[in-house]
């Protein structure tokens, strides 16, 4: 008998932009890794405790995006990012996605959303030089106001300045 391999796979598109334009250089896209955290997610989403009544292991979904200045390597026991940057709106490190999913496909989906101009920011540097991005679910326990927050999926990039000219896009995708 064949066996099968089902593969989650996740893409991420950043790009930087200025009065809508895409800012030369300012793109950065590749595969990520699903962290421990994201796979037991993903068993646990699937799955109920027990029948009858029907009980889940989990009722989150993905809500959240955020992007940082530190890096390391892409493995999955990254438990959060490594120097979070600050959203300027509430004070958050992790910024909600800003439209329902988008599904290209019967086996992709896709979420969305926009860093404004002057929105991001770290300590003491105003303007943060990116290198890594997460994706958070809404689970129990999460709080936009922390940095320690842990991600389902993970990516460090060569790094993206990003200046309070530009805005900055992201799209994050899974494939099953």
């Amino acid at each position: 008998m064949p066996v099968e391999t089902i593969e989650v796979m996740a893409n991420i598109w950043l790009q930087l932009r200025e009065h809508g334009k895409k800012v030369q250089g300012g793109c950065r896209e590749g595969h990520n890794v699903f962290t421990d955290v994201g796979r037991q997610w993903l068993a646990q989403l699937i799955s109920y405790q027990g029948f009858g009544p029907d009980v889940t292991y989990r009722d989150d979904r993905v809500r959240y995006i955020g992007v940082g200045e530190g890096t390391q390597v892409e493995v999955p026991g990254v438990v959060q990012l490594i120097n979070a940057t600050q959203v300027l709106a509430g004070g958050n490190y992790i910024k909600e996605v800003i439209a329902p999913p988008d599904f290209p496909s019967s086996t992709r989906v896709q979420w969305y959303t926009l860093f404004a101009a002057a929105e991001l920011s770290t300590v003491p540097n105003p303007t943060p030089i990116l290198t890594e991005a997460g994706i958070f679910s809404d689970y129990t326990g999460i709080n936009p106001v922390l940095a320690t927050n842990a991600p389902a999926a993970y990516k460090t990039f060569e790094p993206l300045t990003k200046t309070t000219s530009f805005t900055l896009e992201v799209r994050w995708e899974f494939r099953f």
